[in-house]
């Protein structure tokens, strides 16, 4: 007997019934099943009562299970959801659609949160008891009570005073325990001991112009007992705009789990990745257009997550694909290109490199990644055409397409995890 249709309880008893066990018996105290998944209908609507959270996995096996289950009742559409809040859609995820409020509104929203940083840095080992101090203490009283504190207590069902903070900081106390010697981490995450150290992959163009957000970094980041950059450009950054050391290590790779293949074994196909303004899609479409008119069979697929771009038989878009899908598209086309207005490092361009893929790139990728002519090739402007002529002379030259393959694969061998690993081992020795 199983209590509670719910994912679990559905998922247990179909495997038992798989394995031949028979008498299986699911209880449910709905007369539907599913739990917290489970689609009701109401005037014609159609609604996941659970919230879409609850569903959404990266794992291939559950999403494969899943589906099974759903049979035909399985319908895939790109997302696209909005907040309301003020009389305005603010885009999904909240915290990244600030910029659609009202700007008096963001104003007390950033302040409230230059203000929670400040007190943060007064009392570094202050514990919020729940999850709604929590909120208040790294968020400010603002964006808590506008967002964070509806939103949680409705997937919650509770009220986040009565969620104790401890699951959350579970991470820093396992590290505490099981007596780990540092700790490095990726992006800006707060722990209770030292030594500390961040990673960082780029600071974006806005920090070049954005004199709040430099004060943010700088509050932030003196927390951290050493910094690492991804690449010199990114240090260069940091050290010019926050006037804040940093050290380089660049990103690492597992080369092993890269399977390249040869030039006879691939398709006329260009791959972009990234649909946000700052990767330029918008110049990759422009340049399969300018050579579809010169002639040649080639395709365009631009990977990356939802976005509204022009429908045009020259390009396939595999939105929200998983990392094997990305993986097997790198390993099979002739060519990633990257128009990026800016890139901190470009980790993308290495993995097409580990694949034996050429690369064509703009001039925001740090030549430290691609050296042109060696193991790329780089393109000075945002001119489809330019794109166009880079690309053309690399498809119809197959030993040019050869050497830049070669290369790469010989170029991305720094990169291997272990050496990469050995840098971060010298780094700890150093703070211990």
């Amino acid at each position: 007997m199983i209590l509670g249709c719910g994912w679990a309880g559905v998922s247990v008893a179909y495997h038992l019934l798989n394995k031949g066990i028979r008498g299986v018996m699911c209880i449910d105290g709905d007369n539907i099943p599913g739990g917290l998944m489970k689609t009701i209908e109401l005037n014609d609507f159609v609604f996941d009562i659970g919230g879409s959270h609850i569903i959404f996995s990266s794992n291939e096996l559950i999403l494969k299970e899943l589906i099974t289950f759903l049979g035909s009742n399985a319908i895939k559409h790109h997302r696209k959801a909005f907040v309301l809040l003020h009389h305005v859609f603010v885009p999904y995820p909240f915290e990244n659609g600030l910029y659609a409020l009202p700007p008096s509104l963001c104003a007390e929203i950033l302040v409230s949160f230059i203000e929670s940083l400040l007190e943060l840095a007064k009392n570094p080992l202050q514990k919020p008891k729940n999850l709604e101090g929590y909120f208040r203490y790294y968020f400010g009283k603002e964006l808590t009570e506008l967002y964070l504190k509806p939103y949680n207590e409705k997937v919650w069902k509770r009220s986040l005073n009565e969620i104790d903070i401890d699951w959350l900081l579970k991470g820093s106390a396992m590290l505490q325990e099981s007596e780990f010697d540092a700790t490095i981490v990726n992006d800006v995450i707060l722990l209770r001991f030292k030594p500390r150290v961040v990673v960082i992959h780029d600071l974006g163009p806005a920090f070049t112009f954005n004199k709040l957000y430099v004060l943010l970094c700088k509050i932030v980041l003196k927390y951290y007992n050493e910094i690492i950059c991804v690449s010199t450009k990114t240090q260069q950054e940091l050290r010019s705009i926050l006037k804040l050391p940093c050290k380089v290590i660049p990103i690492p790779l597992k080369l092993d789990a890269f399977k390249p293949r040869n030039l006879n074994e691939r398709e006329n196909i260009v791959v972009h990745i990234g649909t946000r303004p700052i990767k330029n899609p918008w110049v990759s479409i422009k340049t399969i257009k300018i050579l579809k008119k010169r002639g040649l069979d080639v395709k365009l697929i631009i990977i990356g997550p939802s976005a509204q771009l022009p429908r045009t038989e020259e390009v396939e878009y595999a939105f929200e694909v998983s990392e094997e899908k990305k993986k097997l598209l790198l390993c099979k086309a002739k060519v990633l290109i990257l128009p990026s207005k800016y890139e901190g490092f470009s980790y993308t361009a290495l993995e097409a490199m580990a694949y034996g893929t050429p690369v064509i790139v703009s001039n925001a990728v740090p030549d430290e990644v691609v050296i042109n002519g060696f193991n790329g090739i780089r393109v000075g402007s945002f001119n489809p055409e330019d794109y166009a002529n880079a690309l053309e002379s690399l498809l119809k030259n197959d030993e040019l397409w050869l050497k830049l393959s070669k290369n790469g694969l010989e170029f991305v061998k720094q990169f291997s995890y272990i050496e990469i690993a050995k840098k971060y081992i010298d780094l700890i020795r150093e703070l211990l």
